[in-house]
C-alpha cells in the first residue's frame, strides 16, 4: 500500500472537508429557519385563508432533507462507517496486514465498490426525502382547492413516482450490501485454482515395458523418452 491512504496530511484533509460540509448545511438550516418563520409571521399578519408560506416550506424543505442526507452520508455517522467497511473488507479479503499485501490498485477498487454501495443508499434517501414532501405540499393544495378541482390529481404523481420510487428501492436492495467480500474472495480463490493450475508440477506418467531380460517393468515417462533417445542415437 502506498502511504498517502492514512497519512497525516490525507487524514487532515478529510476531516476539514467534514467540518467544510456541515458548516455549509447549518448555515442552509439556519437560512431556511429564518425565512420560513419570517413568511409564516407575515401570513399570520395578513390574515389570509390559504396558507401560501406552505408552499415554499415544503418545496425549500425536501431540498434541505437531501442537502442533510448528503452532509450525513459524506461527513457524518455514515461517513465514518463507510471507512470502518473498507478496512474490514480489506482485512478479510488479505488479511490483517492487508496493508503490506494489498496493492494501491486493490485498494482503490475495493474502496470504489463500496463508495457505490453507500452511494446508492444516498441517492435512494435524497429521493424518498424528496417524494415525501412535494406530495404532501400537492394533496394539500388539492385539499385546499377541491372545491375547483373534484378530481384528486396528485393522485397521478404520487403513483407515477411512487412506482419509480419503489423500482429505485428495489434496486438499491440487490445492487448493495454484503456481496462485495464475497465476490472477491471467490475471485481470490479462482486466482488461487488458476495459479496452482499454471506453476504446479505436472504429474509423471508411467506405464508398462518389456525389457532387454524379458522381465515387465514400470518405466516412468521421462524416463521412458530419456531411453528411446539413448537407443536412436
Amino acid at each position: 500500500m502506498t502511504e498517502h491512504v492514512d497519512s497525516e496530511a490525507e487524514i487532515r484533509r478529510r476531516v476539514e472537508q467534514r467540518l467544510k460540509k456541515r458548516g455549509e448545511f447549518y448555515i442552509h438550516l439556519t437560512v431556511y429557519v429564518a425565512v420560513n418563520l419570517a413568511l409564516w409571521v407575515v401570513w399570520l399578519l395578513m390574515g389570509s385563508v390559504f396558507p401560501w408560506p406552505l408552499v415554499l416550506s415544503l418545496g425549500w424543505g425536501a431540498g434541505l432533507i437531501g442537502h442533510g442526507i448528503d452532509v450525513y452520508y459524506t461527513s457524518g455517522g455514515r461517513d465514518t462507517r463507510r471507512e470502518q467497511v473498507i478496512h474490514d473488507t480489506l482485512r478479510r479479503i488479505y488479511g490483517e496486514d492487508w496493508r503490506a499485501s494489498a496493492t494501491q490498485e486493490d485498494y482503490t477498487r475495493i474502496r470504489k465498490e463500496i463508495e457505490k454501495d453507500f452511494n446508492k443508499r444516498k441517492e435512494f434517501l435524497i429521493h424518498l426525502g424528496t417524494y415525501i414532501p412535494i406530495n404532501l405540499l400537492l394533496w394539500l393544495v388539492w385539499f385546499l382547492t377541491n372545491e375547483v378541482f373534484d378530481f384528486p390529481w396528485p393522485l397521478v404523481l404520487s403513483l407515477g413516482w411512487g412506482v419509480g420510487l419503489v423500482i429505485h428501492a428495489i434496486d438499491v436492495y440487490f445492487a448493495t450490501g454484503s456481496r462485495l467480500a464475497a465476490r472477491e474472495a471467490a475471485i481470490q480463490r479462482e486466482i488461487e485454482r488458476e495459479r496452482e493450475r499454471l506453476y504446479a508440477e505436472k504429474p509423471k506418467r508411467s506405464r508398462l515395458v518389456i525389457a532387454d531380460d524379458g522381465e515387465l517393468m514400470e518405466v516412468v515417462e521421462d524416463e521412458w523418452e530419456d531411453r528411446s533417445k539413448a537407443k536412436r542415437r
